[in-house]
């Protein structure tokens, strides 16, 4: 359904976000990307590709960070897996931690939920950084069910905004890690985590904003340009008490 709007609310959780657009925007269309022309892909240029690489990891974090607190109610551990060894091979890695996940799954009595991003240290070795709900585990028996070097474990407290919190791993690579990612994933996360709300009506936007407490904590509010010059303004809340929408 194709929808027009100059507002937008996204609930992730208790993360809510108002969106107010200076122009019209149309949601319900995708472009088909298969039918770009190939030659006009290989002669784009080294800046655009740039461009496009940091427009692509925004978009990702964004969705990361909406998935995060979607899910905050779960999500109750930080967990960074690191190789002993100077492992650089992207595939190879990414087959080993496929491999710790299904290990872990079979570990414990309920279904796994994570997010997880892949960062380079500085040495070139790949590790991963997680935010999953993990039982009790200690530091060893994680390691054991890795088995490929060291594992931190951090709980969760006092964060107003995990998402924004988690998801800062996401936008910290430099031009040198998006050339090892090589176009492949930067984000791995379980297929059963549920989905932040998005709403484009912009009546329905303003009857759940005049609902949000005065109880709830203003965590952003800010003007910003996006990239194609167009002016947005942003506001997000947490809150305090659920809210009937």
């Amino acid at each position: 359904m194709i929808e027009k709007f100059h507002k937008k609310c996204v609930v992730s959780g208790k993360i809510i976000e108002f969106y107010e657009y200076e122009n019209l925007h149309i949601s319900g269309f995708s472009v088909d990307r298969t039918k770009v022309d190939p030659l006009l892909k290989a002669n784009v240029s080294g800046f655009v590709r740039k461009f496009r690489r940091k427009q692509s990891n925004y978009r990702a974090c964004k969705t990361m960070r909406g998935l995060v607190n979607a899910n905050a109610d779960e999500l109750n551990k930080f967990v960074t897996l690191t190789f002993a060894k100077n492992e650089q091979d992207l595939s190879r890695a990414n087959y080993e931690f496929k491999k710790f996940i299904q290990r872990l799954k079979r570990q414990i009595p309920y279904y796994l939920k994570y997010v997880c991003v892949v960062e380079f240290q500085k040495r070139g070795a790949v590790h991963y950084h997680l935010i999953m709900n993990l039982p009790y585990f200690g530091k060893k028996k994680l390691e054991q069910l890795w088995t490929h070097g060291f594992v931190q474990i951090n709980r969760i407290d006092n964060v107003q905004n995990i998402g924004a919190y988690f998801s800062k791993h996401g936008t910290k690579g430099d031009d040198v890690e998006a050339e090892l990612l090589s176009d492949r994933k930067k984000f791995f996360r379980s297929k059963n985590l549920k989905l932040p709300v998005e709403y484009c009506d912009d009546d329905f936007v303003d009857r759940i904003y005049l609902k949000i407490p005065d109880t709830s904590r203003v965590l952003q509010m800010q003007d910003f340009e996006a990239s194609n010059g167009e002016k947005i303004k942003y506001t997000q809340f947490r809150l305090v008490e659920e809210i009937e929408l």
